[in-house]
């Protein structure tokens, strides 16, 4: 008897990876999982569903069997009538990507959506707000977190909405613009929620309610900080010199906080176009990464212990890493990410490059063991070896079979991968 527990307990830990938020359960893009394959077959990775999804950019969480992610309505539809009164113009430093209300149309809306990651069959699918338009594409940006038996999700229009995992039911919701009297951002809000403890934690606005604490069971606020508005980049938690923190690359720059005390432990100012910050930080040791794109690029920051508590400091600086839209990935202590349209690697103390290649325009991916697996934003799917050494492809394929769009960072969770565009959502199995 115990042998067999013992078999089955090893069978689960190595078929078992649930990947519970942005950039799976460390939020770092590194599947842990041992079972997948090294190698694809000819003709690429075989197909186990496809679901049709509407309009968004949000990614894929997976707990067990189920699978969440969110969509908007699909376009075709009634318009809306132009509004009699003349409607107030937003400017983000003159520009403006809100579509006029007239191009809009009625009874569009957002879903939470859960999937059977075994038979691609509709769980459920819950109604949190209105379809958001956005000349940049319609729809939620964040990714779902899974706490437990409970869905967190952020809707195109600010909804910070908690869901029974089961059932789809709505246990509480709040609009985090309507409470903090703050503004959506140029191309939509797209952090995702994350979990810290017994709190739900999400910037919210700047000034005064910058940083807020939910708690997790309630929805209440449970505190605030004040600071420099968001950006689109998802917070991240880490322990940096023996000390528990959660990094923001807010639009003013990274700044790190102490959540238990509801103090800034360090900050550090970086600027770009229309401050726009989408890719997270990476942190190795006591050294953080950031990159931006927008003519910016990437940047490590130093950080050391002093009489004043930690202080940062920048080792290096390159225009030669802009991540514009997706996350670089650390791995032995190398940075594989996206210049614009190149995918390269770089080591990440010294920032030397050690290559760089063409093949998937800009493009987004995870890891897992020493691979890649790299979506590129016209639909390119591929296995790249995470070699320091030289640039290597081991497979590459399109499964779209159509002019597509793809901005969403791919999952991978239990033997399978799951990638996603504006039509619909793919899962392919992983298996050795």
């Amino acid at each position: 008897m115990r042998i067999l527990l013992t078999t089955i307990l090893l069978f689960s830990i190595a078929y078992c990876d649930d990947w519970l938020q942005w950039r799976g359960s460390e939020g770092n893009g590194i599947s842990t999982e041992t079972s997948i394959m090294n190698t694809w077959p000819e003709g690429g990775l075989q197909k186990l569903w496809e679901f049709p999804l509407g309009e968004g950019l949000s990614g894929v969480s997976v707990s067990g069997t189920t699978a969440i992610t969110m969509y908007g309505d699909p376009p075709g539809g009634i318009k809306k009538k132009k509004p009699t009164t003349p409607q107030p113009k937003k400017s983000y430093g003159g520009y403006n990507f809100d579509i006029p209300i007239h191009e809009q149309e009625v009874d569009k809306y957002e879903y939470v959506v859960a999937i059977n990651i075994e038979k691609g069959k509709v769980l459920w699918k819950t109604k949190i707000n209105d379809l958001y338009y956005n000349q940049m594409g319609n729809g939620p940006r964040a990714t779902p977190a899974i706490d437990g038996n409970r869905v967190y999700t952020v809707s195109g229009k600010g909804n910070l909405s908690c869901l029974d995992l089961k059932s789809g039911k709505i246990i509480w919701q709040v609009n985090i613009f309507k409470q903090f009297a703050s503004d959506n951002l140029l191309f939509g809000i797209s952090s995702s929620p994350i979990i810290y403890k017994e709190w739900l934690i999400y910037q919210v606005g700047k000034g005064k309610n910058s940083i807020a604490a939910f708690d997790k069971k309630t929805g209440s606020v449970a505190w605030t900080m004040s600071g420099q508005g968001p950006s689109y980049a998802t917070p991240v938690v880490a322990n940096i010199l023996g000390q528990s923190q959660i990094l923001f690359f807010n639009q003013e720059g990274i700044v790190s906080i102490n959540p238990q005390k509801q103090s800034y432990i360090w900050r550090f100012p970086w600027k770009t176009f229309q401050q726009i910050h989408a890719a997270a930080p990476i942190v190795y040791k006591n050294y953080v990464f950031i990159s931006s794109g927008y003519h910016t690029g990437a940047g490590l920051i130093k950080l050391q212990k002093s009489n004043q508590g930690i202080q940062p400091q920048l080792s290096w600086k390159t225009p030669r890493m802009k991540n514009h839209f997706s996350s670089s990935i650390l791995l032995k202590e190398h940075i594989y990410g996206f210049h614009n349209r190149i995918l390269k690697c770089m080591h990440a103390v010294t920032g030397k490059e050690k290559w760089q290649a063409r093949g998937f325009s800009k493009g987004s991916m995870v890891a897992f063991g020493d691979n890649l697996i790299v979506l590129g934003e016209d639909g390119r799917l591929g296995l790249v070896a995470a070699n320091p050494d030289k640039y290597i492809l081991k497979q590459q394929f399109n499964p779209f079979n159509r002019k597509t769009t793809c901005w969403t960072t791919p999952s991978v969770a239990n033997g399978k991968l799951f990638i996603r565009d504006k039509k619909s959502l793919m899962c392919f199995s992983l298996r050795k």
